[in-house]
């Protein structure tokens, strides 16, 4: 029986098997990138030649063994990095619902009624502009048309206020049954 292999044979194994390590990798889609910035000018895996692609395959082990010893890492979006602005939004965003929430004015993944129907009262009508209120308008988008950090903060210490009134109110009502 012959052990030795085709060459050609034993460079496609290799290729597959640094394929395989990328898809385990989850890193597939950056095979041209990985491969053009460890070898210049090629792009391809079939341009390469046997000890090329053992050097890959032993990056990819290398990789794969850091990936399988770390710890889960708490990985920071990648909005937070590009776009720092947006990740306070959100945040801000995420604190008014839970002020609403506090209140008991909740939304849910379909449902928004109860928290538009909260941010059309004329207490929050600020947001629109000076014609915009002249004309008579109302906010009807709800948290959406609060789309800045100042904006949101406004909103975010409105609603604070509101709540905190709320609570005083609530705690007076029921010491005044409490002495009755």
């Amino acid at each position: 029986m012959n052990t030795t292999k085709n060459p050609d044979e034993t460079l496609r194994q290799k290729r597959q098997q640094f394929h395989r390590l990328l898809i385990a990798l989850g890193e597939e889609k950056y095979k041209e990138v990985i491969v053009e910035g460890t070898f210049h000018g090629i792009e391809s895996t079939k341009d390469l030649n046997e000890q090329q692609l053992d050097l890959l395959i032993l990056n990819a082990q290398n990789r794969m063994g850091r990936k399988e010893s770390k710890q889960p890492a708490q990985r920071r979006p990648l909005a937070a990095a590009n776009a720092p602005e947006e990740t306070q939004i959100r945040g801000l965003r995420n604190k008014c619902l839970q002020v609403l929430a506090e209140r008991s004015i909740k939304s849910t993944a379909k449902d928004w009624t109860a928290v538009n129907a909260e941010l059309a009262a004329p207490r929050y009508q600020w947001v629109l502009t000076d014609e915009q209120r002249a004309q008579g308008m109302i906010n009807k988008r709800g948290i959406g048309t609060f789309n800045t950090v100042e904006t949101l903060r406004k909103l975010f210490y409105q609603l604070c206020a509101i709540r905190d009134n709320q609570k005083v109110i609530s705690t007076k009502v029921t010491d005044k049954a409490k002495q009755n």
